[in-house]
C-alpha cells in the first residue's frame, strides 16, 4: 500500500518550508530530500526544512493555485517537531 506522499508523485504540489513555498510536479521523495519539477527548473528541498506538502487542485494552473485549500496535505513534522 502506498503512503499518502507516494500517491502525490507526478501531481502538482505546494511544498512549504519555514520561509519559502515551492510549487511544481512532485518527482521524487527520499529520506534526504523532495524533488520537484517547477516552471523555473528542478528544485531539491531537504526534508528537514519541509513543514507541509499540499496537493494542488488539478483544474488550476500551478502559477495561479491558491494556498488556502489543504485537501491532500501531508504534514512532515509531528507535534513534537520530529519527523516520521
Amino acid at each position: 500500500m502506498q503512503s499518502p506522499l507516494q500517491k502525490m508523485i507526478d501531481k502538482q504540489v505546494l511544498v512549504k518550508t519555514g520561509d519559502v513555498a515551492y510549487r511544481g510536479k512532485l518527482v521524487e521523495v527520499t529520506e534526504e530530500s523532495v524533488c520537484l519539477m517547477a516552471k523555473t527548473g528542478w528544485r531539491q528541498i531537504p526534508t528537514d526544512r519541509i513543514v507541509t506538502i499540499d496537493l494542488l487542485p488539478e483544474q488550476e494552473p500551478v502559477a495561479e493555485a491558491g494556498e488556502d485549500g489543504r485537501e491532500g496535505s501531508v504534514d512532515f513534522k509531528d507535534d513534537d517537531g520530529s519527523q516520521d
